[in-house]
């Protein structure tokens, strides 16, 4: 309360970092779809999960960073390049490599 009346509102920003589960793995490439779709059932346990505490409900949805008010929780994930979905993260895809 004396922070917020004295200096505004503020907002704590959480970060998770991914990391290869075998250091074998360190020098892999983490936006290949096996990482990805651990990054995905991550995401989606954080963002559905919920937990009971004194009798008490929470989820995501109690404690996330809404800007824009009456919308829902600010979600930053590379999973926002497949709108969060896994069907379309598994999708074929084709590599384009540039040529000199």
């Amino acid at each position: 309360m004396y922070f917020d009346e004295q200096f505004g509102a503020f907002f704590r920003i959480d970060t998770a970092w991914i990391v290869p589960y075998e250091s074998s793995q360190a020098q892999d490439d983490i936006f290949q779809k096996q990482y990805l779709n651990l990054v995905y059932y991550l995401q989606t346990a954080i963002t559905f999960g919920e937990a009971t505490l004194n009798g008490l409900t929470f989820t995501l949805d109690d404690f996330c960073y809404k800007p824009i008010s009456g919308e829902g929780c600010i979600v930053e994930s590379p999973m926002q390049y497949w709108k969060s979905n896994q069907t379309l993260l598994n999708e074929p895809t084709t590599n384009v490599k540039e040529t000199a």
